[in-house]
């Protein structure tokens, strides 16, 4: 009984630090980067700057056009897939037979 204890003990410390990491993980990091210089990997990197509304234009064209080639992509998917699945219709010319005549 005293094992399972201990078993559960361990498990929601590790649950209650995941969830701990998952939600102070940012500034931990931070603190901990700040403890010492070798622990500097630890710090997030830095946020990249804004991007304009020209790059953020641009972006979402190239979207669409992704978009656009993806449901060509599925719509060319779906004929093979239903042609594959038809019998072919092909006509198979009747071998005449060889009479002794």
């Amino acid at each position: 009984m005293l094992v399972f204890i201990r078993f559960l003990m361990i498990f929601y410390i590790g649950v209650f630090a995941t969830l701990g990491w998952q939600a102070y993980g940012g500034s931990a990091r931070e603190a901990m980067a700040s403890w010492s210089p070798r622990f500097a990997w630890l710090a997030p990197p830095a946020a990249p700057a804004g991007a304009s509304s020209d790059q953020m234009a641009v972006i979402s064209r190239d979207l669409a056009v992704v978009r656009q080639s993806v449901d060509e992509l599925a719509a060319n998917v779906s004929k093979l897939k239903t042609s594959a699945s038809q019998p072919s219709q092909a006509v198979v010319p009747a071998h005449k037979r060889a009479t002794g005549r």
